[in-house]
């Protein structure tokens, strides 16, 4: 059964800026404790990985994952962290993929300001198809939006209809939510996979409810 456990880094709530998961891997900060370690490796049920990411602590603002590949800063030089997982890798120029890029194993919505012929190459290393559009008038879905292969929980402000295109596009249940007691920046306060979830620990009973429904029920 999936686990969604409450935790922190270093007490901040947004611990989706310091990891990343995929159903294959997991990433943590290269500096974060022990204790979030075991509760990633336990809730995710992947191997799990400290490392930095261009000499950043903001791992999950760096990258973007699934079980294929990875989408890396430019200034990266962690690439054989990646690939001896048997990830392929992509670096993207100007943008913080993490924040521009939300991916599952089935397809990724890109910003609408990265070029078409970028795109085409993180879809080519995710091996997914790759949709550019903009949703509840925002430019990215990144950071609004926590995302497995099971399910989807998005921006607060999405229509009924927009919100059945990203159930079809990722081909997954989609419900709008909120963590850390009603921030809507999904992706900040949940590191997730199909296993299970880290999340926040600010996030109320009602939210976890809600994320646990959304992304395993």
């Amino acid at each position: 059964m999936p686990r969604v456990i409450p935790t922190a880094y270093f007490n901040n709530p947004f611990i989706g800026l310091y990891a990343r998961a995929s159903d294959k891997l997991a990433i943590v900060a290269g500096n974060c404790h022990q204790k979030f370690v075991d509760a990633a490796r336990e809730a995710l049920g992947t191997p799990v990985e400290k490392t930095f990411i261009s000499e950043s602590h903001l791992v999950g603002v760096y990258t973007a994952m699934n079980s294929n590949g990875v989408i890396l800063p430019s200034t990266s030089k962690e690439e054989k962290i990646f690939k001896k997982h048997g990830l392929n890798v992509y670096k993207l120029d100007t943008y913080a993929p993490g924040n521009t890029i939300v991916c599952n194993d089935k397809a990724a919505l890109t910003s609408t300001h990265i070029p078409t012929a970028t795109a085409k190459k993180i879809g080519e290393t995710l091996g997914v198809e790759v949709f550019t559009q903009r949703f509840s008038g925002l430019g990215s879905a990144a950071t609004t939006s926590a995302l497995t292969n099971k399910g989807i929980l998005a921006y607060n402000e999405l229509t009924e209809t927009e919100l059945k295109h990203l159930a079809k596009m990722f081909g997954v249940y989609a419900r709008v939510g909120t963590t850390n007691f009603g921030v809507p920046f999904n992706s900040l306060g949940i590191v997730a996979n199909s296993n299970g979830a880290l999340v926040g620990r600010e996030t109320t009973g009602y939210e976890m409810q809600r994320i646990y429904e959304t992304l395993f029920g």
